[in-house]
């Protein structure tokens, strides 16, 4: 996913954390371990800087260190209220990232989607479109690594490119805005929203829009530790888009819908095995050395 102008962080929000939290919860909240964190200690999860902070330790990392995300999704062909399972979608990403001079984080990421064959397990490159009978090339596109920032707490246009301002609406080029929603404390964890909308013109076509939906979550402790600078974390994923040209529906209605759920790793080999083996077999440079593909 890409994201833009970057966040500046509060430097005070370090030392806060680093001082137990006690400055962002009741003064007679007490911390006496993980469990009794997260049943006494109410962190002001509608605060900016603790939105940013929260966001960057389950999804990303406070240093420099390797990370890797796994999800696991079915994508369907939704028509009126019927679901038509299309494939199931492996995707792979690895990242790193890189605290900015005046503040704030980039982050760079490289992501491998892989979809397989709902029946047969078997890696796809064509696909028979079930309303059209028509059968198409499967097109992924190349993995290339991408500049992100983190997306401002509330709503922030931004553009994935360099992280330069957006286009004003309208203009021919990549028209993004993201949002960090809902937080909340639910027993030993922490979760957070955060939605994307993607709008990609081109020329000839009717633009492609795409709505990504997704939650992290992991535990309440890691991200109150100072110790910890990347938290252990899963996140749930869906999206609702219009149909990619390359399936030739035309001005057919209904909408590109997925879901599906996956999990943040510290090493590539934690990665799920199906992933591995295809990542290794169509990109073995890439995934040889995965902080050399981002770094170049």
């Amino acid at each position: 996913m890409t994201e833009g102008n970057a966040l500046r962080r509060r430097p005070v929000l370090q030392g806060i954390l680093a001082a137990g939290a006690a400055s962002i919860v009741p003064a007679t909240a007490a911390v006496t371990s993980a469990s009794s964190a997260s049943a006494n200690i109410a962190l002001d999860l509608k605060d900016p800087a603790v939105q940013s902070h929260v966001f960057q330790k389950l999804g990303y990392s406070l240093d420099g260190q390797l990370g890797f995300w796994h999800l696991q999704a079915t994508r369907y062909g939704l028509v009126g209220a019927e679901l038509f399972p299309f494939w199931e979608m492996h995707i792979g990403s690895f990242f790193t990232v890189r605290d900015l001079p005046g503040g704030g984080y980039e982050v760079s990421r490289m992501g491998i989607i892989f979809y397989t064959d709902i029946d047969t397990g078997e890696y796809m490159r064509r696909f028979k479109n079930p309303f059209t009978g028509k059968t198409v090339d499967v097109q992924y596109g190349v993995p290339k690594v991408k500049k992100y920032a983190p997306p401002k707490p509330m709503r922030a246009a931004y553009d994935p490119i360099e992280g330069q301002e957006p286009p004003p609406e309208g203009a021919l080029g990549l028209i993004r805005t993201g949002s960090l929603g809902s937080a909340w404390i639910q027993g030993d964890n922490i979760w957070i929203q955060q939605d994307h909308l993607l709008i990609s013109p081109h020329l000839g076509e009717k633009p492609i829009r795409y709505n990504d939906l997704t939650t992290y979550f992991g535990p309440l402790s890691d991200v109150l530790d100072p110790s910890v600078k990347m938290a252990r974390a899963g996140h749930a994923f869906s999206d609702i888009n219009n149909w990619p040209a390359w399936l030739e529906m035309g001005d057919a209605p209904g909408e590109y819908y997925s879901r599906g759920i996956g999990y943040k790793s510290f090493s590539y080999d934690e990665m799920p095995e199906t992933w591995r083996k295809l990542a290794e077999r169509e990109y073995p440079d890439l995934v040889k050395d995965p902080m050399k593909a981002l770094l170049g």
